[in-house]
């Protein structure tokens, strides 16, 4: 193939490209999709300086781009655009409360309902008994969640304040027809801590903060009318704790 050739190819495909990318806004996803394409590093950074644009700039987005040979340039146009823009588009994020990310798309959660229930079975213990506190149970109906997830770090996104929510680890019930989680007072050993950033459109960003074992999970929310600083059963243990649970396959 000569040069001349070439050069239209690529021209077509850079002018069919922005054509498409018109109407979107440019994420880490597309261009990665430029740069594989073999478009001119001054192209792409003419594209970014001049689109809307939604990055992500963690340091483990970074590296991922590093890994897909996205030239340091590009790269760093890309922080640039991030740190000058007034706000991230909100159309990218639909309206609605919990979401996981497929790929580009933003796919919404269903809560489901969370069922309570005090314990005082300690109590029965020699001698201690009468020192320990009460435990909540925490019920959630179903032996699996719908959604099933291979990533081992999910990022999910809320519109929630996270101080109002809990990544948990749930046990089987003996029946199996539903899962738990136990707390007493504000801990449980199945509680797993979570990582939040908010974002320019006030929607956190929320990714566990280890990897996840395969299993069954569930992000705990609750009572929102509460302020954040009451105790677990105050927040956790009325009617209006609910959860949107999920799966991580092996």
């Amino acid at each position: 193939m000569n040069k001349k050739r070439f050069f239209l190819i690529i021209t077509f495909t850079f002018l069919m490209m922005s054509t498409a990318l018109a109407k979107d806004v440019l994420t880490n996803e597309t261009v990665v999709q430029m740069v594989e394409l073999g478009l001119n590093d001054e192209v792409v950074i003419s594209k970014i300086t001049n689109s809307t644009c939604y990055f992500d700039t963690s340091t483990e987005a970074l590296l991922d781009l590093k890994k897909k040979k996205v030239p340091t340039d590009i790269i760093k146009a890309m922080i640039e655009k991030s740190s000058t823009s007034a706000a991230k588009p909100k159309s990218l994020i639909p309206e609605g409360e919990f979401f996981y990310k497929k790929g580009e798309e933003y796919k919404e959660m269903v809560s489901v309902r969370v069922a309570s229930a005090v314990s005082n079975r300690k109590r029965w213990i020699p001698f201690a008994g009468p020192f320990l506190n009460s435990e909540i149970f925490l019920f959630i109906a179903g032996e699996k969640a719908t959604l099933r997830l291979s990533e081992k770090k999910p990022v999910f996104y809320t519109r929630i304040e996270p101080s109002f929510i809990k990544l948990v680890f749930l046990g089987y019930h003996r029946d199996k027809e539903k899962r738990y989680v136990v707390y007493e007072d504000d801990y449980s050993d199945r509680e797993i801590q979570i990582d939040s950033e908010i974002l320019d459109d006030k929607v956190y960003k929320i990714i566990p903060a280890k990897e996840l074992a395969h299993g069954e999970y569930a992000y705990l929310v609750g009572n929102t009318n509460s302020v954040s600083s009451a105790g677990f059963v105050v927040m956790f243990g009325g009617s209006n704790t609910k959860a949107y649970d999920f799966g991580i396959t092996e």
